[in-house]
C-alpha cells in the first residue's frame, strides 16, 4: 500500500526539513536533501537513505519506484486476467449463423481493438490508485465493477448465446463506465479521459448487441 501524509502534514514537513519519519510513514530515514520539480506538481523527495519518494502536492500520496512499478504490474494482471478468461469464448459456428445488422464489424477488428482498451482501462484504474488516499475510492469501486461486467458479457454472449442477457450486462457496463469518468475526474482527469474511447466502443457495442438480439429473438 502507498505511504501517506495528510496535504498539511505534507507541507509542514517539507517546510521545514524535516523528516515524515516523525509521522510514522517511514522508517528509517534522513532529512530531505532536496525538494525538486515543483513546477509540475511532483515532489521528488531524495533523503539520506537514498531511497527517493516521489509525492504529489495535491493528494499527498508517497509511493517508492518499486511499489509504484509493483502496482502498475497490479493492474495490468488484473485486466490481463479478465482478457484471458474472455479469450475462452470466440465466434463460432453460433454466431456466424446469427442475422446481423450491415454496420457489423469483421471478427479481426476486435483484438487490436480490445488490446488497446485493455491497456487503456488498467492504466486508467492505475492512475487512480497513484493518486487517491482513499482504499475504497467511489473511482476503484467503479472500475473493479465495470472489469468483472465487462468479463461476463463474452461469457453471456459467446458462452451461454444469449444476446439478451449479454444486452443486459452490457448496459449495465455502460453505466459503470460513464460513474468511473465522473467520479474519477476529481482524483486523475486523465484516467477518466484515458476511459472515452472504452465509452465510444462499448456504447457502440450495446448498440449493436441489441440489433443482434432484435433480428434474432424469433428465432
Amino acid at each position: 500500500m502507498g505511504l501517506s501524509l495528510s496535504r498539511e502534514q505534507f507541507h509542514n514537513w517539507l517546510a521545514n526539513g524535516q523528516s515524515p519519519c516523525r509521522y510514522g510513514v517511514n522508517t528509517p530515514c534522513g532529512p530531505i536533501h532536496s525538494a525538486i520539480d515543483i513546477a509540475r506538481h511532483k515532489y521528488v523527495c531524495i533523503f539520506t537513505t537514498g531511497e527517493n519518494l516521489v509525492a504529489d502536492q495535491n493528494d499527498g500520496i508517497f509511493l517508492s519506484p518499486d511499489l509504484t512499478m509493483l502496482s502498475l504490474a497490479f493492474f495490468l494482471l488484473a485486466v490481463g486476467v479478465v482478457a484471458l478468461g474472455a479469450s475462452r469464448f470466440q465466434p463460432d459456428a453460433w454466431h456466424e449463423r446469427l442475422i446481423k445488422p450491415s454496420w457489423n464489424p469483421p471478427n479481426w477488428v476486435f483484438p487490436p481493438v480490445w488490446s488497446i482498451l485493455y491497456l487503456l482501462i488498467a492504466i486508467a484504474g492505475w492512475f487512480i490508485w497513484l493518486k487517491t488516499d482513499r482504499p475504497l475510492d467511489p473511482a476503484l469501486v467503479m472500475w473493479l465493477f465495470q472489469l468483472t461486467l465487462n468479463g461476463f458479457w463474452t461469457y453471456l454472449f459467446f458462452g451461454r448465446r444469449r444476446p439478451d442477457l449479454a444486452l443486459v450486462d452490457i448496459v449495465v457496463l455502460l453505466i459503470m463506465i460513464i460513474l468511473f469518468i465522473v467520479s474519477a475526474i476529481p482524483t486523475s482527469p486523465l484516467a477518466a479521459f484515458l476511459f472515452v474511447p472504452y465509452f465510444l466502443w462499448i456504447a457502440f457495442a450495446a448498440v449493436l448487441n441489441f440489433r443482434i438480439w432484435q433480428l434474432n429473438r424469433m428465432r
